[in-house]
């Protein structure tokens, strides 16, 4: 087992919750949603990978469902 894992599942959730001391939880929730659509496109570009339109209905659906 790898513990870069540990480390960053922990340093993602500290972040995430010392951020929330400084901002509103729908702000945070926002950014959250993004940064995984950003992952993940960035992460698929540099791969070449081809997305699917239910990539891009999925997202839409998380960023509709916050407001």
């Amino acid at each position: 087992m790898d513990g870069s894992g540990l480390c960053g599942v922990t340093l993602f959730f500290l972040f995430q919750n010392i951020a929330l001391t400084y901002t509103l939880a729908s702000n945070a929730s926002v950014l959250i949603s993004v940064s995984r659509f950003l992952q993940r496109f960035s992460r698929g570009t540099f791969e070449n990978e081809q997305f699917h339109a239910g990539f891009f209905i999925g997202f839409a659906v998380s960023i509709f469902g916050l407001r």
